[in-house]
C-alpha cells in the first residue's frame, strides 16, 4: 500500500505558460518536501501542458491531470482537491511563487494548534513583470473561539479570500461541499466555511508572492470569467443575479451544517445579507450591472487611446 504523505499540493491551470514554470519551481523548492503535487490543466490551447510534462519527467512527486475540454476553473479547484489524499492540502496558482519556507512553516503550526484549520502567510503582490508592488495582510489574527464571533468579524473585515492558498486540515476540507457552482465569490463562501471549523492563523512573514495585474487589459481579462457577459448576454444564463446567488448559496450550505443551532444559522445568515448587500439583494445586483457596463465601455475606450498613441508616437524603422 502506498504511503500517503502529510501535505498534498493542488495546482488548478489554464493557459499559464508565461509564468507556469517559475510557479512549478517555488513549490519544488520548499524545505518541507515530503509532499504529493498535482497539476491539473483545464485543456489549455498554449505551451502549458508541454511544461507541465517537462516538471513532471524530472520530479516524481508531480502528477498530472488533463481535461479533454475546458469545464471552467471550479470544476479544476474541485478536482485537485478531490483527487489528493494527505492530512494537509493547500491549492496554489500558476501565477503565484512561494518562499522556500511557505509550507515547512505552515505545516509546523497546525501540527502544534489543534484548533486551529488553516495556516497562511502574509502576501506580496507582483505585476505582470512579476515585480513587488504592494504588501497585503491577508487576515489579522483573530482571538475569537466561537464560530459566531469568527464569521463576524471576517465579514466585517472585507470577506479577504487570500487564505484560501493557505495549508489547511483535510478532515475539515471533509466536511465542506465542492466550491459552489456560481459565477462568482463561490471562494469567498469556502472560505466561511472553513472558518465554522476552525480559526484561520496567519504567520507574520511574507512568504507568498501574489500576481495581480493592473490595467485596462488585466480588467477585460477579469471580465472574461464574469464581467460584462453578466449583461450583453454571451453567458447570461450562469451570470444573472450574482449576489442574490452568492447569498443563496450561502444560506443553503448555513442550513446543511449539523453543529449550529437554529439561533447561530440565523444570524449567520444576517451577518452576510448585511455585509453582500447595501439594500435589497435585487438593489445590489442591479448596481452591480451598471458598474460593469460603466467600466467594460470604459476599459475599452482607454485600451483604445492607448493603442492610437501607441500607433502616433512610435519611431519610424530606419533601413540601410
Amino acid at each position: 500500500m502506498d504511503r500517503i504523505v502529510p501535505v498534498a499540493i493542488g495546482l488548478p491551470v489554464y493557459n499559464g505558460e508565461k509564468s507556469l514554470a517559475q510557479s512549478i519551481e517555488s513549490v519544488l523548492a520548499q524545505d518541507f518536501g515530503d509532499f504529493d503535487f498535482l497539476i491539473s490543466d483545464n485543456c489549455s490551447t498554449d505551451s502549458t501542458w508541454e511544461i507541465c510534462n517537462h516538471y513532471a519527467s524530472k520530479d516524481k512527486r508531480i502528477r498530472l491531470n488533463r481535461f479533454e475540454k475546458n469545464f471552467g476553473c471550479i470544476r479544476n479547484f474541485n478536482s485537485v482537491l478531490n483527487n489528493t489524499k494527505s492530512k494537509y492540502f493547500m491549492w496554489h496558482a500558476h501565477d503565484d511563487l512561494l518562499d522556500s519556507q511557505y509550507v515547512g512553516k505552515c505545516h509546523r503550526f497546525l501540527e502544534e494548534n489543534d484548533d486551529y484549520a488553516l495556516c497562511c502567510t502574509k502576501v506580496i503582490r507582483l505585476d505582470k513583470e512579476m515585480i513587488p508592488v504592494s504588501l497585503v495582510n491577508v487576515n489579522e489574527e483573530r482571538a475569537e473561539s466561537s464560530v459566531l464571533e469568527r464569521i463576524e468579524k471576517y465579514w466585517e473585515n472585507g470577506a479577504y479570500t487570500e487564505c484560501l492558498y493557505g495549508l489547511i486540515r483535510r478532515d475539515v476540507l471533509d466536511q465542506i461541499v465542492d466550491f459552489a457552482p456560481i459565477p462568482m465569490f463561490s471562494d469567498l463562501i469556502y472560505v466561511s466555511e472553513i472558518i465554522l471549523h476552525g480559526k484561520i492563523h496567519q504567520i507574520d512573514e511574507f512568504l507568498r508572492s501574489r500576481s495581480l495585474p493592473t490595467g485596462p487589459k488585466a480588467v477585460l481579462l477579469d471580465f472574461k470569467n464574469h464581467g460584462p457577459q453578466t449583461c450583453l448576454g454571451t453567458r447570461l444564463p450562469i451570470s444573472v443575479l450574482p449576489f442574490t446567488k452568492l447569498y443563496t448559496a450561502f444560506a443553503s450550505r448555513i442550513d446543511r451544517v449539523p453543529s449550529l443551532s437554529r439561533e447561530e444559522k440565523l444570524r449567520i445568515k444576517q451577518i452576510a445579507k448585511s455585509s453582500i448587500a447595501k439594500g435589497s439583494l435585487l438593489e445590489t445586483d442591479l448596481r452591480h450591472y451598471f458598474w460593469i457596463i460603466r467600466t467594460y465601455f470604459t476599459t475599452y475606450w482607454n485600451i483604445f487611446c492607448i493603442s492610437m498613441r501607441e500607433l502616433f508616437t512610435a519611431k519610424p524603422s530606419v533601413n540601410g
